[in-house]
């Protein structure tokens, strides 16, 4: 990061919070270089601190917690279990297609999410 970044987002950090001194958080950035992931990351979460007002000094965006997490970057979902093998689409411990075979009796109980033939032997 270099000083002009420093400067210009102490700058705006000030903007937003006039108490806030643009010298101190230039200061600031320099003491925890170390720990700043990358510039835009600071700068997303310094906006969000400066942007609390209950927030009371700009050394709080140099430690841990919610304004370091990003809210656009989707959360993986879980692994849904293996497919089934007659409906790709679905998962095969709740495939919508085999209980409505079930349920007609198209289908045995036995072969939710399984391969099944109709009129065939399982």
């Amino acid at each position: 990061m270099t000083r002009n970044q420093a400067t210009i987002l102490a700058a705006l950090l000030h903007e937003i919070r006039p108490r806030w001194s643009t010298e101190a958080i230039v200061s600031l950035i320099g003491k925890n270089l170390a720990t700043i992931p990358s510039y835009p990351a600071l700068c997303e979460a310094a906006i969000r601190v400066a942007n609390d007002p209950t927030k009371n000094t700009p050394a709080i965006i140099f430690l841990d917690g919610k304004h370091w997490e990003r809210p656009d970057q989707p959360r993986e979902a879980p692994p849904s279990g293996p497919k089934c093998e007659d409906h790709a689409t679905e998962p095969a411990h709740t495939c919508h297609c085999c209980k409505a075979d079930i349920l007609v009796g198209d289908r045995p109980p036995t072969h939710q999410g399984k391969h099944w033939t109709p009129g065939g032997t399982p």
